[in-house]
């Protein structure tokens, strides 16, 4: 069989009555936290636009739009709860190769309303699509940054979720995984722009893969060998043929890649969770204030970075440049004593404390600590020392961020990582309305998904525009 071939039949045989308990719990859990970094990023203006650009074009009114009361295709709404919440980049990271949640949610959402389908069949269409987006995420080994069409938004997710939604048999799940290949990535070089492309490569995944699945349905037909072809996605998209086939396959419908998969507690990519964490434990134990900091140094590993401490670092112009930028989140942890999407406003990128502090940032990448992360990406080390004006030094290590599974406060305890995400969600949600005298019913409705009937249920506690709280 080919690669789409087994993932197909994976696909087909996922029934909830056999999903370990602790792969649903997981799931509600990460469903949980797509809502709420999706309700947060509603509020913001390229949301916004998104959404009034989508609904100017029309469509069938079949499936919600997070965060607002009209509805719109299932193609539209998989696109903007796709784009949304990866402006603020606060969705889950898988190793540092992939955010699931945005590809394999929003086609799960948007089908199973448009079908009227219950909570059991969104748990089983998000399973199937974080598996297929992690999964094939790591037949790159890690080494996609390297080219230049990375395929970190991978579009098999979104298509395997959507397949699942709407009940393909075999032979038409391996046409839309055979058509979703075809559709390609997105390119690198939305770093030379204002970084608003980033969201919409996992915008333009998810609705196409809604569109391969819905294709096939039809009757349409894709590549068989979509992915181990002589032309095929690996090949293509692989730095310098460096990939392994058998990460998409081993341990199939056994082993659950979601359960390796980490939250981020703060809206920045990944590599610059533990910074955060750092600072602000230094800054919070040792009640540190700004004005009276000297220097700060700061020792990372180049994952996920690119000339880290470069001269245009330290005053980004744009929100996702701030989300790269390890002297502004360091900057802005220790000012405000906190970092949330109120440190990506244009206010904070243009607030003169914040750039002053900046300023008094150096660092460096390590050689060993970039090693460490390429034998295991779930340690990012970091090192922060922080020099006070009167000679007072503070520092401390850090490599496995509070995200992460693996996390020693979490060993044993898989209720205490699912407590974390909980909180991180009532802290969201805390700063918006209606959503902030809502989230006990959320949680309640969300952890009990399997005992919806109609996924309207849920769907229709979210159609609320937020804004924020006073």
């Amino acid at each position: 069989m080919t690669l789409a071939e087994r993932l197909a039949e994976f696909i087909c045989s996922v029934d909830y009555e056999e999903i370990p308990e602790e792969v649903i719990e997981r799931t509600k859990i990460f469903l949980l936290d797509f809502i709420g970094t999706t309700l947060i990023a509603s509020i913001n203006e390229f949301s916004k636009y998104c959404r009034e650009l989508f609904l100017e074009f029309g469509g069938k009114p079949e499936s919600s739009i997070i965060g607002d009361r009209e509805n719109t295709s299932c193609l539209y709404a998989s696109f903007i709860n796709g784009f949304t919440p990866e402006i603020y980049d606060w969705t889950p990271d898988h190793r540092q190769l992939v955010h699931p949640s945005p590809l394999a949610i929003p086609p799960a959402l948007a089908l199973t309303e448009k079908r009227g389908l219950d909570g059991r069949t969104l748990i089983e269409s998000v399973i199937v699509g974080f598996e297929v987006s992690c999964r094939v995420s790591e037949a790159f080994l890690g080494f996609q940054f390297y080219t230049p069409y990375p395929p970190v938004f991978t579009i098999f997710g979104s298509a395997a979720s959507a397949a699942k939604a709407l009940s393909l048999n075999r032979e038409e799940t391996v046409m839309a995984l055979g058509i979703a290949g075809c559709r390609g990535e997105g390119l690198q070089e939305w770093k030379a722009g204002d970084g608003l492309v980033k969201p919409l490569h996992v915008g333009f995944a998810a609705m196409n893969g809604t569109l391969s699945a819905i294709l096939a349905e039809r009757g349409f037909r894709g590549p068989k060998t979509v992915l181990e072809g002589r032309d095929g996605y690996l090949k293509a998209y692989a730095y310098k043929g460096r990939c392994d086939e058998e990460k998409i396959i081993s341990g199939l419908g056994e082993e659950y890649r979601m359960m390796n998969t980490a939250f981020k507690p703060y809206p920045v990519c990944n590599p610059l969770q533990p910074v955060i964490e750092n600072t602000l434990y230094i800054v919070k134990t040792n009640r540190i204030r700004w004005k009276e900091v000297k220097k700060v140094f700061v020792k990372v590993s180049s994952a996920g970075q690119n000339y880290p401490f470069d001269r245009s670092r330290y005053r980004p112009r744009t929100l996702v440049e701030a989300q790269f930028s390890i002297p502004y989140v360091v900057a802005a942890s220790i000012v405000r004593g906190r970092f949330t999407h109120l440190e990506l406003s244009r206010e904070s990128l243009n607030d003169p404390d914040i750039l002053e502090m900046a300023s008094r940032i150096e660092g460096v990448e390590d050689p060993e600590y970039t090693e460490t992360f390429l034998r295991d990406p779930s340690r990012i080390p970091v090192y922060i020392s922080i020099r006070m004006k009167d000679g007072r030094d503070y520092d401390n290590f850090l490599d496995i961020p509070m995200g992460e599974p693996y996390n020693p406060r979490y060993e044993g305890k898989a209720q205490k990582f699912h407590e974390a995400i909980i909180d991180k969600f009532r802290s969201i949600v805390s700063r918006i309305t209606p959503y902030k005298d809502l989230s006990d019913e959320l949680i309640r409705l969300v952890m009990n998904l399997e005992k919806l009937e109609d996924i309207h249920e849920l769907t229709d506690m979210l159609e609320e525009e937020p804004k924020e709280a006073k």
